[in-house]
């Protein structure tokens, strides 16, 4: 999840994967330490001062940041593109004790490095608590998001840019599970955090839509994905090769067409 936060523009918190047995686990670098001395630390629950089970939003977050900020224009896109990758990659424990300031300068403060960032399937969702976009918001969306980035200082210019950054980013969580050597059933597990109705309409506020003939691309790699995965099993034969005939069946009806779209 860091590793994708991080392709996606966001600061995260120094880190690396140390081997434990036959597990992996994360070692984060404290990001509140100056060699011996502490910086302060708060978390954006204190900043704004709410009353304990009060949510809050991320556009209260941004008021926060323009009122108590050191670098208010960073700071606010900052947050703008943490609010999109965790509407994307499913961070869905995402709370304001989830988000921290620094204080960098006397009375000033800074967010701080992300430093809790989990994608959650959708099976694993359940009484997760999100911060909502705005104060007034029912369900999230990313044309929500896109409307309320102005709260965040930013022109819609830069937040479709933000936001393409971020897909682009998300849309490669396989690619990036494998090089770092996570199994396919572990990617397959995760797949409702990354492959769900905000990614499609994401795709289609940003003009992404697949066109036929990269439809027909995907279909055939499905296919011989499943073939290559059957060989893999050593499952019957007889559905390997099922599934190389569906392959060949598909190649020869599209080999004369002129894959115009």
């Amino acid at each position: 999840m860091r590793r994708l936060a991080g392709q996606a523009g966001i600061q995260v918190a120094e880190h690396r994967l140390v081997p434990v047995g036959t597990q992996s686990v994360t070692v984060i670098t404290r990001f509140d330490r100056t060699g011996k001395n502490r910086i302060p630390f708060i978390s954006a629950a204190t900043l704004l001062g709410l009353p304990q089970g009060d949510s809050g939003a991320y556009t209260l977050l941004a008021d926060g940041v323009r009122q108590f900020g050191n670098d208010v224009p960073g700071d606010l896109r900052e947050l703008w593109c943490r609010l999109v990758f965790s509407l994307l990659a499913s961070n869905y424990d995402d709370h304001l004790h989830t988000h921290g300031f620094l204080m960098h300068e006397p009375g000033r403060w800074s967010l701080s490095p992300a430093y809790d960032l989990n994608s959650v399937p959708k099976i694993d969702r359940a009484r997760m608590s999100k911060t909502a976009i705005t104060e007034d918001q029912a369900e999230p969306t990313m044309a929500g998001a896109l409307a309320a980035a102005e709260r965040f200082g930013l022109k819609t210019a830069e937040s479709k840019k933000i936001l393409r950054k971020v897909f682009t980013a998300v849309s490669g969580w396989r690619k990036t599970g494998r090089q770092l050597r996570l199994k396919a059933s572990t990617l397959d597990t995760y797949a409702s955090a990354f492959e769900h109705p905000l990614m499609d309409e994401a795709r289609r506020l940003l003009g992404k839509q697949h066109s036929s003939r990269q439809a027909i691309l995907l279909g055939i790699g499905r296919i011989v994905k499943a073939t290559l995965e059957l060989f893999r099993r050593d499952q019957a034969q007889g559905k390997a090769i099922m599934a190389i005939a569906n392959l060949w069946h598909i190649l020869q009806k599209h080999q004369k067409s002129s894959w115009t779209c």
